[in-house]
């Protein structure tokens, strides 16, 4: 079975990094735009979002994605966990 994890943080909290550049309106679009793509480039695979946020989950939803819900994990736990699941 081929699968697409996908760990997505809070479109809120995303791209910190680029604080300086963008503003959190601006950050949000970007990492939901980059999202986005990652699910596109998927094709026909299985696609999973772990996330623990309720926009996150609903945006997952509207791609076609399963969501698998890590509340509290962090991403790389998120990661661990949707791997386990799958």
């Amino acid at each position: 079975m081929k699968a697409l994890l996908v760990p997505v943080k809070s479109f809120r909290e995303a791209k910190n990094r680029l604080a300086s550049a963008l503003t959190p309106p601006e950050r949000a679009a970007l990492a939901r735009e980059l999202g986005e793509i990652v699910l596109r480039a998927a094709h026909d695979m299985d696609k999973y979002v772990a996330c623990d946020d309720g926009e996150v989950a609903d945006w997952a939803i509207a791609q076609r994605a399963v969501v698998l819900w890590t509340p509290g994990l962090g991403l790389s736990g998120a990661v661990s966990a949707g791997v386990e699941h799958l």
